[in-house]
Protein backbone atom coordinates (compact mmCIF):
# COMPACT_ATOMS: atom_id res chain seq x y z
CA UNK A 1 0.00 0.00 0.00
CA UNK A 2 3.20 2.36 0.95
CA UNK A 3 4.32 1.86 -3.04
CA UNK A 4 1.27 3.63 -4.18
CA UNK A 5 0.38 5.94 -1.82
CA UNK A 6 3.80 7.43 -1.29
CA UNK A 7 4.26 8.11 -5.35
CA UNK A 8 0.67 9.48 -5.27
CA UNK A 9 1.23 12.02 -2.47
CA UNK A 10 4.43 13.27 -4.58
CA UNK A 11 2.87 13.53 -7.12
CA UNK A 12 -0.04 15.31 -5.83
CA UNK A 13 2.62 18.03 -3.89
CA UNK A 14 4.12 18.71 -7.15
CA UNK A 15 0.98 18.68 -9.45
CA UNK A 16 -0.39 21.35 -6.23
CA UNK A 17 2.60 23.69 -6.24
CA UNK A 18 2.86 24.09 -10.20
CA UNK A 19 -0.69 25.24 -9.83
CA UNK A 20 -0.05 27.45 -7.03
CA UNK A 21 2.76 28.63 -8.97
CA UNK A 22 1.10 29.10 -12.14
CA UNK A 23 -1.59 31.20 -10.31
CA UNK A 24 0.83 33.41 -8.64
CA UNK A 25 2.88 34.40 -12.05
CA UNK A 26 1.18 36.80 -14.37
CA UNK A 27 1.39 35.98 -17.92
CA UNK A 28 3.10 38.71 -19.90
CA UNK A 29 0.48 40.83 -22.11
CA UNK A 30 0.19 43.40 -24.48
CA UNK A 31 -2.27 46.25 -23.55
CA UNK A 32 -3.43 48.84 -26.28
CA UNK A 33 -2.95 52.54 -25.01
CA UNK A 34 -4.29 55.96 -26.57
CA UNK A 35 -0.52 56.79 -26.70
CA UNK A 36 0.37 53.50 -28.85
CA UNK A 37 -2.58 54.64 -31.52
CA UNK A 38 -1.50 58.27 -31.70
CA UNK A 39 1.84 57.50 -32.46
CA UNK A 40 1.26 55.32 -34.92
CA UNK A 41 -1.41 57.77 -36.85
CA UNK A 42 1.67 60.09 -36.55
CA UNK A 43 3.73 57.56 -38.24
CA UNK A 44 1.39 56.86 -40.74
CA UNK A 45 1.09 60.54 -41.65
CA UNK A 46 4.63 60.53 -41.92
CA UNK A 47 5.26 57.59 -43.98
CA UNK A 48 7.07 56.18 -41.32
CA UNK A 49 4.57 53.32 -39.80
CA UNK A 50 5.91 49.69 -40.37
CA UNK A 51 3.18 47.47 -42.06
CA UNK A 52 3.95 45.02 -39.38
CA UNK A 53 3.21 47.34 -36.17
CA UNK A 54 0.10 48.94 -38.11
CA UNK A 55 -1.13 44.93 -38.45
CA UNK A 56 -0.54 43.87 -34.60
CA UNK A 57 -2.21 47.60 -33.53
CA UNK A 58 -5.43 47.49 -36.00
CA UNK A 59 -6.15 43.67 -35.42
CA UNK A 60 -6.10 44.15 -31.23
CA UNK A 61 -9.40 44.56 -29.60
CA UNK A 62 -9.60 46.49 -27.16
CA UNK A 63 -11.56 46.10 -24.16
CA UNK A 64 -10.72 48.52 -21.36
CA UNK A 65 -11.11 51.79 -23.22
CA UNK A 66 -14.42 51.86 -25.31
CA UNK A 67 -13.26 55.24 -27.32
CA UNK A 68 -10.33 53.29 -28.25
CA UNK A 69 -12.12 50.73 -29.48
CA UNK A 70 -14.23 52.91 -31.67
CA UNK A 71 -11.09 54.55 -33.25
CA UNK A 72 -9.50 50.84 -33.70
CA UNK A 73 -12.60 50.07 -35.07
CA UNK A 74 -12.62 53.03 -37.65
CA UNK A 75 -9.33 52.18 -38.79
CA UNK A 76 -10.48 48.49 -38.87
CA UNK A 77 -12.70 49.06 -41.63
CA UNK A 78 -10.39 51.14 -43.46
CA UNK A 79 -7.81 48.16 -43.39
CA UNK A 80 -10.98 45.88 -44.48
CA UNK A 81 -11.59 48.12 -47.36
CA UNK A 82 -7.87 47.29 -48.63
CA UNK A 83 -4.17 46.57 -46.82
CA UNK A 84 -2.79 49.76 -46.86
CA UNK A 85 0.09 49.86 -50.19
CA UNK A 86 3.65 49.02 -48.45
CA UNK A 87 6.91 50.56 -49.80
CA UNK A 88 9.92 49.10 -48.93
CA UNK A 89 12.91 51.54 -47.69
CA UNK A 90 15.99 49.68 -46.70
CA UNK A 91 14.36 45.85 -46.51
CA UNK A 92 11.79 47.50 -44.42
CA UNK A 93 7.89 47.83 -45.40
CA UNK A 94 6.44 51.04 -44.59
CA UNK A 95 2.57 52.12 -44.84
CA UNK A 96 1.53 53.92 -47.77
CA UNK A 97 -1.79 56.14 -47.89
CA UNK A 98 -3.59 57.22 -50.21
CA UNK A 99 -5.18 61.25 -49.55
CA UNK A 100 -8.24 60.13 -48.48
CA UNK A 101 -7.17 57.72 -46.26
CA UNK A 102 -4.53 60.20 -44.80
CA UNK A 103 -7.41 62.53 -43.98
CA UNK A 104 -9.29 59.83 -42.17
CA UNK A 105 -6.12 59.15 -40.26
CA UNK A 106 -5.83 62.98 -40.02
CA UNK A 107 -9.21 63.29 -38.35
CA UNK A 108 -9.27 60.03 -36.12
CA UNK A 109 -5.90 61.67 -34.69
CA UNK A 110 -7.49 65.57 -34.05
CA UNK A 111 -10.45 63.87 -32.28
CA UNK A 112 -7.59 62.26 -29.97
CA UNK A 113 -6.11 65.32 -29.19
CA UNK A 114 -9.37 66.66 -28.76
CA UNK A 115 -10.33 64.21 -26.46
CA UNK A 116 -6.88 64.55 -24.37
CA UNK A 117 -7.25 68.01 -24.01
CA UNK A 118 -11.15 67.98 -23.36
CA UNK A 119 -12.48 69.65 -20.30
CA UNK A 120 -12.84 66.26 -18.62
CA UNK A 121 -9.03 66.20 -18.51
CA UNK A 122 -7.84 69.50 -17.54
CA UNK A 123 -6.68 70.68 -14.25
CA UNK A 124 -8.64 73.83 -13.10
Amino acid sequence: MIEFLLPFLVTLALMSGFVLLQSRLRVPRYRLEREDLRALLEDALAGRARIERWDLIIGMPVRHDEKLEQWRARLATLAEQGRPGCRNRDGVKYCHFLRAEQELLSRILQEMKFAESGPANRAF
